[in-house]
Formats: C-alpha cells, structure tokens, sequence
C-alpha cells in the first residue's frame, strides 16, 4: 500500500478547510487575517489547495473559531491534520485572544502614506501589547 505524499495530506486538510470558509459569511478571510495579524496573502497561501504550505498547530484553534467550525467539522479537519503532521500538537484554545479597536487617523490621499500608518500603528500595537504582557 502506498503511503500518501507529505503535500497530498495537507491538500487534504486545506480541503476541508476550504469547504468551510467558502460555507462562511463573505468577509471570513480578511476577518481571519486580522485575527491571526497577518497579511490577507498569508491567508490566501494557507487557504490554497495548490500550495503546499502547511498551516500553523497553533492557528488552529483561532482557524475554528472564524470560520465557524462545527464540531464533525473540527473532529475530521484534526484527523487529517494530525495524519499529514503526526508530531503537531494542536493548541485547545485560541491562546491570542484579542480584540478590535477604532481609531480616527488622518487620511494623507496617498495609498502608500495611508497604508504605512496602518501597517506602523498595527506593529506598535502589538509590540506594545507584548511588553504589557511581560508586566
């Protein structure tokens, strides 16, 4: 019996995977890119069935909880998971548990202006929420 390639057990899971978003609300993407503080393309290569790049155990959990999981859904996304990389060990629960806040910033009229602020004050927020944690 043949043993199925590394890259055809994680298509495998990003199957599911994509059964799933696709089933969401439009939006789950980008909602889950803000989540995870990622880029949308990070997400589009986690998503991909071409790719072979592997998804993060610990992004997991927050990938459940987006998308909207249930939990035959959860159980058969595991299982195949686990079969693709039997040493991961799959985190119980989002463990960056976050939340969205608004801020008012000048527009500048200039994309690249108006997306360096938002990719600076993303960057700060985080560095700063991490020194808070070490507190």
């Amino acid at each position: 019996m043949n043993t199925p390639l590394k890259s055809e057990l994680v298509r495998n899971y990003k199957i599911i995977l994509n059964d799933v978003i696709n089933a969401c609300p439009s939006g789950a993407r980008q909602r889950l890119a803000e989540k995870l503080n990622k880029n949308r393309s990070f997400i589009s290569q986690l998503t991909n069935i071409e790719y072979s790049t592997p998804i993060p155990a610990k992004h997991i959990p927050t990938i459940f909880e987006v998308c909207l999981f249930t939990q035959e859904q959860q159980d058969e996304f595991t299982a195949v998971y686990l079969k693709a990389h039997p040493k991961a060990e799959i985190p119980k629960q989002v463990d960056n548990a976050s939340r969205q806040i608004t801020l008012t910033v000048p527009m500048f009229n200039d994309r690249k202006k108006d997306q360096l602020l938002e990719k600076s004050l993303k960057e700060y927020v985080n560095s700063l929420a991490k020194l808070i944690k070490q507190l």
